[in-house]
C-alpha cells in the first residue's frame, strides 16, 4: 500500500545500521568457509614438508628368513635360517626436491590466504565507508538542498497565488524540487542496497 508514502516514510524504513560490520570480524573471516578449507591444505603441506625433509635420515630394516629344503641330494642344506640387517643411506636423492616442492606449495597456499581475507574485509571496510559516505550525503541533500527548494517552491507559490510572479516560476521552482527529490530518492535506494548487502554478509559465513 503506497497511500501516504513520502520521503520521510523512506527515511524511516532505511535507517543505517549502528553498527554495519560486526566486532570479531577478523575471527568471522577466519571462519569463512574458503579460508578454513586452504587452512587444512596448508596444515597437509606442512605434513609433506615435514616428511619430505626426514628421508634423509636412514630407515635400517631387520629381515629374518627360513627356507626348509627337502632338495638334499644335490647338496642342499635342508634347513636354512638367515638374518639380515640393511641400513640405506641416502646420498643423491635426500627428499630435497620434495622439500621444494612442498615448501613453494605451502607459500602459495599462505598467500592466496592472505589475500583472500584482504579482500574481504576490503570489500566489507569498503561497504562500511560507502555507507557512511551515502548517509551523509543524504542528510545534507535533505537538510540543504531539499529544504531551500521546497522553501523556494513555497514562497513561488504564495507569489504566483498573488499574482507577483507567472505560472512559468512555479514550474520551474517545481522542477527544481523534483529534480532534487529524485536525487534523494535514488540515493536513499542505493543505500538500502548497500545496507540490504551488509545484512546478508553479517547472516552468512562471510563476515
Amino acid at each position: 500500500d503506497a497511500s501516504g508514502a513520502d520521503l520521510d516514510t523512506l527515511v524511516g524504513l532505511l535507517q543505517p545500521a549502528d553498527s554495519p560490520l560486526p566486532a570479531d570480524l577478523e575471527a568471522r573471516l577466519a571462519a569463512r568457509p574458503d579460508v578454513s578449507a586452504l587452512g587444512a591444505q596448508r596444515e597437509a603441506t606442512a605434513a609433506d614438508l615435514l616428511l619430505a625433509r626426514r628421508r634423509k635420515v636412514p630407515d635400517p630394516g631387520i629381515n629374518l628368513g627360513f627356507l626348509r629344503d627337502r632338495f638334499v641330494i644335490s647338496g642342499n642344506n635342508p634347513r636354512t635360517l638367515a638374518f639380515g640387517v640393511s641400513v640405506p643411506i641416502a646420498l643423491f636423492d635426500r627428499g630435497q626436491f620434495d622439500i621444494a616442492r612442498s615448501a613453494a606449495a605451502g607459500r602459495e597456499l599462505q598467500a592466496t590466504q592472505t589475500a583472500l581475507v584482504t579482500r574481504a574485509r576490503t570489500e566489507a571496510e569498503s561497504l562500511r565507508d560507502r555507507q557512511a559516505a551515502l548517509a551523509a550525503a543524504l542528510a545534507t541533500l535533505r537538510d540543504g538542498a531539499l529544504a531551500r527548494a521546497t522553501g523556494i517552491f513555497t514562497t513561488t507559490s504564495d507569489a504566483v497565488n498573488q499574482g507577483e510572479l507567472s505560472t512559468t516560476d512555479l514550474l520551474l521552482a517545481r522542477r527544481a524540487r523534483t529534480d532534487i527529490i529524485l536525487k534523494v530518492m535514488e540515493l536513499q535506494l542505493e543505500l538500502f542496497l548497500v545496507q540490504n548487502e551488509l545484512r546478508q554478509d553479517r547472516k552468512s559465513t562471510r563476515l
